[in-house]
Order: structure tokens, then C-alpha cells, then sequence
């Protein structure tokens, strides 16, 4: 994992923006990646499993949209935590409430929620905030209980 921290080393990180709904994706994809991001992007649940799988070790963090099509993202929830992939954290994403969302999700790579729709600037600062404290690998304790 490429360890981004903060504002002068977005261009380290990798999102992978798992969001199946174009006119929300889209603009998400182009505000981080002017913000500096790395962006993967995928509008289903399978293919944010097969991004997983292709770009493995570069993943920093995914902002995953709790209701996609395909896979689910439990499965993908489950593949991050796969062996190889305990490093990537992630940050919910819904238009519904955070206590309405986050009961049914338990997983330690959950890092964050974020209500749709959001401000960029609230956006980085969640996703900054999932990201390790140093530039070291060592995986953090997110929990669902930070939230």
C-alpha cells in the first residue's frame, strides 16, 4: 500500500470508488482526483472484487456504497479482508442514516461513514482520517464502534 497520509501525498493514495449510480460516481471520481487521488472506480460490486484482485497492494482505501448491484458489498467487504488486503480500509457511503446503515456492517476495515450527498472537503477529510497516522504498514484499529 502506498501509506498516504496527508494533503502533500494525496497523489500516493488509491480510492477505489465502488458506486453504482453514474451521476453520483462520476463527479465523486473527478473531485478526488483533483483533490489528488489515485482513483479506481466501479459501478458494481463484482467489479470492485475484480479491482481488488487486479491491483492488489495498491489500494489505500474504498468508499463503498452500502446498496450496488452485482456482488454485495459484504462480499466486498469480505474480499479486503482477504489475507493479502488487511491493510484497506473503508468507508461506508449511503443516503441513508449512519444508524440505519451501520448495524448490519461489522468488519475492522471499516473505518468511516458518509451521508450522501457530501462535500468534497468532507469527503478527503473522511478519507484521510482512515488512512494510517505514518507512512508505516501496520495495520490500525478501525472498528465500526469509532464511527
Amino acid at each position: 500500500m502506498s501509506g498516504c497520509i496527508d494533503s502533500e501525498v494525496t497523489q500516493e493514495c488509491t480510492v477505489l470508488v465502488v458506486e453504482d449510480e453514474d451521476p453520483l460516481r462520476e463527479p465523486v471520481v473527478k473531485m478526488l482526483r483533483m483533490a489528488g487521488f489515485v482513483v479506481l472506480e466501479a459501478s458494481n460490486g463484482t467489479a470492485a472484487i475484480n479491482l481488488l484482485r487486479a491491483n492488489e497492494g495498491t489500494i489505500d482505501v474504498i468508499l463503498l456504497d452500502v446498496t450496488i448491484p452485482g456482488a454485495s458489498s459484504h462480499q466486498v467487504l469480505a474480499e479486503a479482508a482477504a489475507q493479502d488486503r488487511k491493510n484497506i480500509k473503508v468507508i461506508l457511503t449511503s443516503a441513508y442514516s449512519q444508524e440505519m446503515v451501520t448495524p448490519s456492517f461489522s468488519a475492522p476495515q471499516i473505518c468511516g461513514f458518509i451521508r450522501k450527498p457530501f462535500r468534497l472537503q468532507d469527503l478527503v477529510k473522511t478519507l484521510r482520517s482512515a488512512l494510517p497516522a505514518t507512512s508505516e504498514k501496520a495495520p490500525s484499529s478501525c472498528t465500526t464502534e469509532a464511527l
